[in-house]
C-alpha cells in the first residue's frame, strides 16, 4: 500500500465486480476461500465481508474524483 492504493482481498470473486468504478485506486487480489475485505491506503480495515457493506465503504474511502 506504499503506492497509495487500497487493497481488496476478494475471497469469492464477487466483490471485485463492485469495484470497477474505483479503477486504479484499488489493488484487487483474489484469494479463493479467504474472507473478503477492503483495506484503505493507510492500512485501516474499511470492510470485512458483510453483505451490502462494500459499496458504502467504497464510497466513503474512495470517493469519485
Amino acid at each position: 500500500m506504499c503506492d497509495g492504493r487500497g487493497l481488496l482481498v476478494d475471497g469469492g470473486g464477487i466483490a471485485s465486480e463492485q469495484c470497477a468504478a474505483v479503477g486504479s485506486r484499488l489493488r484487487v487480489v483474489r484469494a479463493a476461500g479467504a474472507r473478503s475485505m477492503l483495506v484503505r491506503p493507510d492500512g485501516c480495515l474499511a470492510w470485512a465481508g458483510r453483505e451490502g457493506g462494500l459499496r458504502p465503504a467504497l464510497e466513503r474511502g474512495f470517493p469519485a474524483p
